[in-house]
Order: C-alpha cells, then sequence, then structure tokens
C-alpha cells in the first residue's frame, strides 16, 4: 500500500531493529502501567480477581489502549521517544483516536500471530509491517 497522494513519503520508515527496540521499551512501560491500574479493581471488589473475569480483561485491554493512544496522539510512545522515532499517518497527520484504535487493533492481530505482521518489514523497500499497512500509519525515524 502507498501513501496518498500529496502527501509525505514513506521512504524513511524506522528499522525492524528499531522498532523492535522500542517495542521492548513499551512494554517495559506497559507491565509498570497495569500493575498499578490493576489495584484499581481490586481495591473495589475487595478480593482477588478471579482468573477469566471479562470485565477484568476488557479493563485490562483498556488501559493498554489508552497508553498507546495518548502517546500516537502526541505522535510517540515512551519507547519512540528513547529510539528516536515517531508515528504518522500515510497523508503526514497525526492520528486521531479512531486511528489509535484501528491501530492498536491491527497490532494485536500483528503479535497474536507470533509477530508474524513485522515480517513484510524484513522485505518491503518501505519497511512497513501489517499494522502500519492495514492503519495507513507508519513509523520513522526522526
Amino acid at each position: 500500500m502507498q501513501p496518498e497522494k500529496n502527501s509525505e513519503p514513506v521512504t524513511s520508515s524506522a528499522s525492524l531493529g528499531a522498532r523492535i527496540g522500542s517495542l521492548v521499551y513499551d512494554a517495559i512501560a506497559v507491565i509498570a502501567i497495569v500493575f498499578f491500574a490493576c489495584f484499581i479493581p481490586v481495591l473495589f471488589s475487595g478480593d482477588v480477581i478471579e482468573p477469566g473475569n471479562a470485565l477484568f480483561l476488557m479493563y485490562f485491554l483498556a488501559i493498554i489502549f489508552f497508553y498507546f493512544a495518548v502517546c500516537w496522539q502526541k505522535g510517540k510512545t515512551l519507547g519512540m521517544q528513547v529510539w528516536k522515532l515517531e508515528i504518522k499517518k500515510f497523508d503526514g497527520g497525526s492520528l486521531t483516536k479512531a486511528d489509535s484504535l484501528f491501530r492498536f487493533a491491527a497490532a494485536a492481530i500483528s503479535l497474536g500471530t507470533m509477530g508474524i505482521g513485522y515480517a513484510p518489514a524484513l522485505w518491503r523497500a518501505d519497511k512497513l509491517t501489517w499494522q502500519d499497512i492495514l492503519s495507513k500509519t507508519y513509523i520513522r525515524k526522526i
């Protein structure tokens, strides 16, 4: 998939190594955020949350989505800041909440297939991954 007309060319996409490095940093940040955020439902319930609780799973996913959505709308996650990366739409604009939701879902599919969604970055000239292609966004080195 190529960028739309009159848009910034997607020739400076980040390498797979930089993306994975950024993902590791973000995983650490997400683990810390989720660790503290999970105390809230336990405090309200006054008891242990049973494994497989659907409401807790939705809360858990919402916390993770919120982290990425807020950061992507600003153009960078914490990991992306460290690796000097930024995220843009194919038209050069910043992501909206809807763009963030779509990219989050596409990234979940990409990671849920044992990371196969990252493989296209190895052979594509523009280094785009599944979540880039599906959400019409890309990550570039700055």
